[in-house]
Formats: structure tokens, C-alpha cells, sequence
């Protein structure tokens, strides 16, 4: 190495000497004297070229190493319609689906040997930290990607950019443009401030576009919208089209809804009413739009599969925007159609009284205007045990839950993960939402 006078690379005989070294607990120094390198280099090595995974060693499997994983309340990770919260997963795939996942580093890591290869922690259930590993043939690999990788796309040897570095890094840092540097270096130079600008694109130079003068002043133009997408018409799914349904599928339909936040904000709450049973589904929006919509009711629907079709057989909504295409409600991801929608006339929310009784037992909990933007879809299942554990007069004083499930929705019920609340539980104040808000 450069280091010890040592003009050859480290190759794979070197990596497997330091995997022998590392498993027998040698020190950084042995191991560099063993290979003619110095101590930084076989660290520098180890930490460069350590990989997460490594068939050469075993790991305990489906292990949540999330630090948020105790309080998450995150559900449908995977896109199987599963409604458990995924922390309760035995698959343990947060760690790669999610987001929002964060890894605490292991503090050994920052130690010799830089690596988990020895460490006897990672047996049996494992630890709570992600795994490194020093494999000396995946560690070849990627050394030898990585010099590929440099030299590729750019006509430029080592020595001459680490130049371009030394000279114009320092002086764009000042506000200078690139014209204005290569104007007084251009013979130290050996590219021209056009190829330097592309160099910057591709992250070979050490400043980034930022950095450039102009380059961050210009906006991209936008594109105009296109001609917008217009809604099928609404012939044959008006409320005297439904007046026409036979009386027992009317008084089955379901009532559907949005209850919005804080005026101006995106997210709302998909409500669908089961008239008969007071029965209320609640679905979180990120949006509402037409598209979250369908998202939600194509959820609903994976939850049921065939009986979706019986339980949902006729909906009755209002004429909102969120609404307005009724074959994207109608027609499931397979193109074969699984309900009916009709819509109640302008300004008639009466027509969907069920509903909005409904709407006004929810808002006590959630009061007009509190805003939705911290709730998540995983909230839902807790309001809809309150709302749907609250005895109710027109049900001789039952619960919405229990006759659910007495009328054949137990599925849906346990999709959603609704549960049934002791009288002496059920909450129906906005204290309830008290730690959504407070996050």
C-alpha cells in the first residue's frame, strides 16, 4: 500500500488474510504487519468493502430492528390487504418495506474489528442492531466495481482530476462560475468548463450544482395540464334511478361519505354506512381525490374477496369530486364490476340520513376542524371500535360491532380490526385522539 512504500493493491489473497486475522481476534496491527500494509489501510479496507449480508455467515432471521417498532402503528406494508400492524409481522419485512425505518447503528461497529464477523451477539434471536460483515471475496467485488466505476464515462486519468479538484473546488466554493476560473487556469486545466459542468451532473467532481452560479437559478418550466379527464356521465345512477331499485336493496345499500379535516388540508376519512346495523367503515385518505378512493375500496375489497360484491352491492353517495366517476368505484382491478353507484341529489344530504347521524357520533370524537394530517390508516381501526362499541337506541341498545357480526360482516370486521369494547370502555370524546395529535 501507498502507505508502507507497498506499490500493489490489496488483492484477495490480502482480503482472506485479514477474514483469518478478524476470526482470530488479532489486532489491526498483526493483521497489517501479516499483508505488508498499514493499520489505516486494513481499517480503511474493512470499513470500505463490509457488506449487510453474506451467505458465509449466519444470521437470526425476520428480526424488526426498527427503534420505532415498540409504538408503530403502521398496517399493509407487504399490499396483501393485512390490516395487523406490521411490527406484529413474523415476516419482518419492515426493515425493507418501510419508509419510515430507522436502524440503530451497533457502537461495536466503531471498533475493531470494524465488523460482526466474531461477534456472538447475532446468535440466536440476534441483536438490535443492523449486521456487517467482512466477506473477502464479496469484498473483492466491490473493489473492483468501485475502480471500474471511477474510470468509466470520463476522459480523464486519477492525477488529472484530483488537479481539477485542488484548483477550481476552492474557488467555486468562492462564488466564482466555472468560465470565470478556466478564464485565468485554463493551461493547468485539461478539460473545459463545459465537461467540468457535466462532471458536476454526475457527482465525479467534488461540488455539486448548487454550488455553480446560475445553474440553481433556473426553474424548471412547467408543463401545462393536459386536457383533464372528464367524468362518465351520471344517466343511470341518479337518486330516482335508485328510487327504482326494489325496496329490499335499497334498504341494504350502503351510504358513503368523507368526513374532511382542517380547511385546506388533503386528508379526509372514507365513511361507509350499513344503514340497518348503524355500522360504520372508516378508511384514512392521504387525498381526497378519486383515486384514493378506489385505493380504499379496492382495499376493502381484497379484505372480503367474493363477498365484497354481496355486502357492497349498492352504494349511495353523494355527488362530490371524490366521487364523481363512478366506474372507478364500480369496476375492481380486474375490470369485472362488484357494486352499483348512485348518487343523491344537490344539496339533498338527507337522502343519506343514515349516514350523516353517523357523521355527527364521529364528530364528537373528531371535531370540525381538527386537522387529519397526523392520523394514519392503522388510527382508523382504533375510532372505529369506539364508534362501533357505542350502544345505540334505534339498536334496542347494541352495539353497531355485534350486529355486524350477527348480519354476516364478521370478516369485515376483523379486517378491519375493529374490536368489540366493554360498555365502560368506549370513548367518545376528542381525548381519545389526544396522542394522534400530539405526534
Amino acid at each position: 500500500m501507498p502507505d508502507t512504500g507497498r506499490n500493489a493493491q490489496i488483492g484477495i489473497d490480502d482480503r482472506l488474510h485479514i477474514e483469518r486475522g478478524i476470526a482470530r481476534k488479532d489486532s489491526m496491527s498483526k493483521i497489517a504487519r501479516e499483508i505488508g500494509a498499514s493499520p489505516s489501510s486494513v481499517i480503511r479496507e474493512i470499513k470500505r468493502n463490509r457488506v449487510p449480508e453474506s451467505s458465509r455467515y449466519l444470521v437470526a432471521q425476520a428480526r424488526n430492528i426498527c427503534l420505532r417498532a415498540r409504538l408503530c402503528k403502521k398496517a399493509g406494508l407487504c399490499d396483501n390487504g393485512c390490516m395487523m400492524f406490521c411490527r406484529n409481522c413474523q415476516g419482518g419485512k419492515c426493515n425493507e418495506l418501510c419508509s419510515d425505518f430507522l436502524a440503530d447503528p451497533c457502537p461495536m461497529l466503531e471498533k475493531p474489528p470494524y465488523c460482526c464477523n466474531e461477534c456472538a451477539n447475532r446468535y440466536g434471536h440476534g441483536c438490535d442492531h443492523p449486521y456487517m460483515f467482512y466477506d473477502p471475496y464479496m469484498a473483492n467485488e466491490l473493489a473492483k466495481k468501485r475502480r471500474s466505476e471511477s474510470r468509466a464515462g470520463i476522459d480523464c486519468t486519477e492525477e488529472e482530476l484530483e488537479r481539477i479538484n485542488f484548483i477550481v473546488t476552492p474557488l467555486v466554493h468562492q462564488g466564482q462560475s466555472p468560465e470565470h476560473v478556466w478564464a485565468s487556469h485554463a493551461q493547468e486545466l485539461s478539460i473545459t468548463p463545459r465537461t467540468y459542468r457535466n462532471y458536476v451532473e454526475a457527482g465525479i467532481v467534488d461540488v455539486i450544482n448548487f454550488h455553480l452560479p446560475k445553474r440553481n437559478r433556473y426553474k424548471p418550466r412547467k408543463k401545462k395540464d393536459g386536457p383533464k379527464e372528464e367524468a362518465p356521465s351520471m344517466e343511470g345512477h341518479l337518486y330516482e334511478d335508485f328510487l327504482a331499485l326494489p325496496e329490499e336493496k335499497r334498504a341494504k345499500a350502503v351510504q358513503m361519505d368523507c368526513v374532511e379535516g382542517r380547511q385546506g388540508e388533503v386528508p379526509a376519512i372514507l365513511t361507509l354506512t350499513f344503514p340497518l346495523l348503524e355500522f360504520q367503515v372508516l378508511m384514512y385518505l392521504e387525498r381526497k381525490d378519486q383515486i384514493h378512493v378506489k385505493l380504499a375500496i379496492d382495499q376493502i375489497q381484497s379484505l372480503l374477496g367474493d363477498s365484497f360484491a354481496e355486502l357492497f352491492e349498492v352504494i349511495l353517495t353523494d355527488r362530490g369530486s371524490e366521487f364523481k366517476d363512478h366506474q372507478k368505484i364500480e369496476y375492481g382491478k380486474n375490470g369485472v364490476k362488484r357494486c352499483s353507484v348512485y348518487y343523491c341529489d344537490p344539496q339533498r344530504s338527507d337522502q343519506k340520513g343514515f349516514c350523516e347521524r353517523n357523521h355527527a357520533e364521529l364528530r364528537r370524537i373528531i371535531p370540525k376542524g381538527t386537522s387529519l394530517r397526523k392520523f394514519e390508516k392503522t388510527d382508523m381501526a382504533v375510532l372505529g371500535s369506539h364508534l362501533n362499541s357505542y350502544l345505540r337506541p334505534r339498536l334496542n341498545y347494541t352495539s353497531p360491532i355485534s350486529n355486524a357480526r350477527k348480519a354476516g360482516l364478521g370478516e369485515l370486521v376483523d379486517g378491519l380490526s375493529y374490536a368489540l369494547l366493554e360498555p365502560d370502555e368506549v370513548v367518545m370524546r376528542p381525548y381519545l385522539i389526544k396522542d394522534i395529535l400530539a405526534r
